[in-house]
């Protein structure tokens, strides 16, 4: 039996001399066989267990095929494509990950069949407002995140607010006011209106280095009764009016919203708006003027993202020509005030603040609009979650020998309603 494994091992046949054993080299043997089989099955393997990630360069390459899988957020992705940071807790899991992700998800890839449409020039039958509904950790602000990476590294221009909430309560009042105890100031182009100055110059600036070259493109289309945004070389562009806000801090707020306002007529370039935490636009908020309370449509940060009316359809100044409308509420901060002072607002104002959107941020009422949809966002499914957990492993945010196991899985599963956050916190708690 030795020799025999040693003549077919060599390739020399048993018996039929120089065919036999040229006849033998032709044939793979059952050894040769059984490891190529092996080293094959090990590929297979190794192939398997990468399917949880993302296997691509850029943003631009994802498709429906990566369904489920989490894209791992590089330095180089965040710091050119992400200067605000994220929405959501993404923020927040660099403090016990090496690599945050994002997982892709089908209302993502909704919107991605849009994002192509738009870019192709070719005109969408989907309405160009989407906003992200379902309960808090469900994953909204993840859509959003993928959304906007996804449109600066192809060519988009962006327009985003991702803490909306802090525009409205304390917490963020003097960061976004003008240093010193004015925490909001009159506009110097709309009467009645209020600007936060620090906070509208952050977003210009970041606007404006993220597209620069874009909008120095494009000329202004709507006409001003001021000489706030005139160039000096006579050629007047978007571009203009950014740098006129970041320059004077007494325009930023007015710049802020006229370069919303103007993106609606963007045509070269798709263009899109993004706002998490939405329902926060709606809120009444922390800030009061010649003895009366401000409310959110009296400040131009917030009514340059309040796209929505009270039935839920985009308003008709807000539409844009060849762009994208993406928004996700928020149920995590609960309201912005007591109780009694929001109910003084309802009874001061006709406008229903928590409309389109309910009091926790969960839905919304968009059914019979034209120009807007409501996309849920739904609880993972098995192989969404097992991904999640291989992640988890992977970034050492987990030190578990059994969270695949079956019983251990299903047990997760039904605790955390299949929730994205709930699971990440059930997973990573030290307590588990």
């Amino acid at each position: 039996r030795g020799a025999a494994a040693q003549r077919l091992l060599s390739g020399v046949a048993s018996a039929g001399g120089a065919d036999g054993a040229l006849e033998a080299a032709d044939k793979p043997s059952a050894v040769r066989r059984n490891r190529g089989d092996a080293k094959r099955h090990k590929q297979s393997q190794r192939s398997k267990g990468a399917q949880f990630l993302v296997q691509v360069d850029s943003p631009v390459e994802i498709g429906p095929e990566h369904r489920g899988s989490i894209m791992e957020l590089t330095d180089d992705l965040v710091s050119q494509f992400a200067p605000e940071g994220f929405a959501g807790d993404l923020d927040e899991d660099k403090n016990f990950m090496e690599k945050p992700g994002i997982m892709v998800r089908q209302p993502f890839l909704e919107v991605l069949e849009q994002m192509k449409e738009l870019e192709a020039g070719v005109p969408s039958s989907a309405p160009q407002a989407s906003i992200f509904s379902g309960p808090r950790g469900q994953g909204k602000s993840m859509s959003l995140n993928l959304a906007l990476l996804r449109a600066r590294a192809n060519g988009w221009i962006t327009l985003s607010m991702l803490d909306t909430r802090e525009w409205v309560t304390e917490k963020g009042a003097m960061k976004r006011g003008t240093g010193t105890a004015a925490v909001i100031v009159p506009s110097k182009l709309r009467p009645g209106m209020y600007s936060q100055p620090r906070g509208a110059q952050s977003v210009l600036e970041r606007t404006l280095s993220l597209h620069k070259d874009q909008l120095a493109k494009l000329r202004q289309q709507r006409k001003y009764e001021h000489n706030a945004y005139v160039s000096e070389d006579g050629f007047d562009s978007l571009a203009t009016i950014a740098e006129r806000g970041i320059r004077s801090a007494v325009y930023a707020g007015d710049a802020m919203y006229d370069l919303r306002m103007e993106l609606g007529l963007v045509e070269d370039f798709p263009v899109l708006i993004v706002s998490d935490q939405a329902n926060a636009l709606y809120w009444p908020t922390c800030f009061y003027a010649k003895g009366s309370a401000v409310g959110p449509d009296k400040l131009l940060a917030l009514e340059t993202f309040r796209d929505f009316d009270t039935s839920g359809e985009v308003r008709p100044q807000y539409r844009l020509k060849r762009g994208l409308r993406l928004a996700a509420p928020t149920a995590k901060f609960g309201f912005p005030m007591p109780p009694a002072t929001i109910l003084e607002h309802f009874e001061d104002t006709a406008l229903q603040f928590f409309k389109p959107f309910d009091v926790r941020g969960e839905a919304v009422s968009c059914s019979k609009a034209t120009y807007a949809r409501e996309l849920p966002v739904p609880a993972y499914d098995d192989a969404e979650l097992r991904n999640l957990v291989i992640f988890l492993k992977k970034q050492k945010a987990l030190d578990s020998t059994n969270a695949l196991e079956e019983q251990a899985f299903r047990t997760l599963q039904t605790l955390t309603s299949a929730n994205p956050r709930r699971i990440r916190d059930a997973l990573t708690s030290p307590l588990i």
